[in-house]
Parts: structure tokens; C-alpha cells; sequence
């Protein structure tokens, strides 16, 4: 489906200003539309390349179909939403945008993603961040990525001592390092397609 203002719901929109409501609407729109084509080109790129920049030694043998048949999951996911349903909130004052960590549980606990769609009558959910309004395009795209690989594969966020395996030179090293944890973690998955965007020139 190709996703218009008309198919966005925003709720609580006054808990972050910074746009008014419909070019809020607009350019979420825009950006379920751009995620969406960037995903489906993932799930069929063959750049090995950057899959083992992101998932390191895991794209020996079968890791690299897991990873396009990923991205696919993701794309189906979206493609039969019939709308998308997005939650101010400003609990987070670091929040660009985030899944309900109670539904995170249930699709880590293996709830099957047609469980999920049935569930939310066939809407996405996501709840948006005060930092949403102050970071770039790309940035936000990396974020919805990063989303819906917990939403739909039940990626983690994965510590390593302590520490939050975010941004490239994190994940970069965890590839390296520990390429089993770098198949977990949404952001690995995240920049890895992000890749995509970047070589054709977004």
C-alpha cells in the first residue's frame, strides 16, 4: 500500500511541537513510503560487501539469505498496513521514535506477525519522540528501520559492558568481534540498509 497523509493518525501531537500537524502527516507518509522502497531494495541487494560490514562472519553460508529474507518480512509487514498510527510522547527527552516495549516482549516471545497485524486491525504503531523534529531525514529513516526490525524479527538492543550498541563505530565493531550478537541487534540491521540509501546518493 502506498501510504498518504489521510492514512496517518497522529495522537497527543501538542507533546512535540516543532511541525504543524499536517506536514507532520506528510512527512510521515513520505517516510513510511522511502522505508518501505528502501527495504524491499535491500531485501533483494547483493552487496556482500556491506553485509559483512554489518553482520561480520555470519554471512558465511546461510546468514546472508536470513538477512534478505529480513528485509522481505519487514516489507510485507508494511505493505498490507491500511493505515499507521503514531503516539506523541515526550517520557524520553532522547526519543526519535520507539515500539512499546510490551509488544517487543510478545514478538521476542515469538508472537507471529499475522498475531500482530490482526491485533492493530491491520495499523502500524509507533510512538514519536521529542527528538523528532530536530534530526535529519536520513536519521529518522535509520530510526523507522531500526523499528521495525524489532517489530517484525524481534531484534535486540544489544550492551556490551554496559554499553548501547549504537552507531557505526559500535556496530561496526561488533560485527568484527561478536558477529552472533551483530545478527541481534536492530542497529546492525539499521545501517546496513542504511547503506543502500547512502551509495544512491539520499
Amino acid at each position: 500500500m502506498f501510504f498518504t497523509k489521510d492514512k496517518i493518525l497522529v495522537r497527543k501531537h501538542s507533546k512535540t511541537p516543532g511541525m504543524p500537524l499536517d506536514t507532520k502527516k506528510l512527512e510521515l507518509a513520505r517516510l513510511l513510503n522511502d522505508v518501505k522502497g528502501l527495504v524491499l531494495l535491500t531485501s533483494n541487494a547483493r552487496r556482500d560487501d556491506f553485509k559483512k560490514t554489518w553482520f561480520g562472519d555470519s554471512m558465511q553460508g546461510t546468514g546472508s539469505s536470513e538477512v534478505d529474507a529480513g528485509f522481505r518480512k519487514i516489507y510485507h509487514f508494511l505493505d498490507v498496513l491500511e493505515q499507521f498510527t503514531f503516539t506523541s510522547a515526550n517520557n524520553d527527552p532522547n526519543s526519535i521514535a520507539s515500539f512499546p516495549q510490551q509488544e517487543l516482549h510478545k514478538v521476542a516471545g515469538g508472537m507471529p506477525l499475522a498475531s500482530l497485524q490482526t491485533k492493530y486491525k491491520r495499523s502500524g504503531f509507533l510512538y514519536i519522540g521529542p527528538k523528532y523534529a530536530t534530526v535529519s531525514y536520513r536519521e529518522k529513516v535509520l530510526t523507522f528501520v531500526h523499528e521495525f526490525t524489532h517489530m517484525t524479527l524481534g531484534t535486540d538492543d544489544v550492551k556490551v559492558s554496559g554499553q548501547d550498541m549504537y552507531g557505526e563505530g559500535n556496530c561496526t565493531n561488533l560485527a568484527k568481534t561478536n558477529s552472533n550478537l551483530a545478527f541481534t541487534n536492530a542497529e546492525n540491521w539499521a545501517l546496513y540498509s542504511l547503506s543502500y540509501w547512502d551509495s544512491w546518493g539520499h
